[in-house]
């Protein structure tokens, strides 16, 4: 399967724990314009811990 994104696979990306964990499903992506930053979350209100940075691949 070819990368499903235009950016570039190390893109900065933010994740709730739950789904990194595989715990609850993607239900909220968001793409930022200003800094081209993805966002994958679960739905849920979390605090700041709970949200860890990865690559977008």
């Amino acid at each position: 399967m070819e990368f499903p994104f235009y950016d570039s696979p190390d893109t900065a990306t933010i994740i709730c724990c739950h789904i990194l964990k595989r715990q609850a499903p993607i239900l909220y992506v968001s793409h930022d314009e200003d800094d081209e930053m993805w966002q994958f979350l679960c739905g849920e209100t979390h605090e700041t811990d709970e949200a860890k940075l990865v690559s977008l691949k």
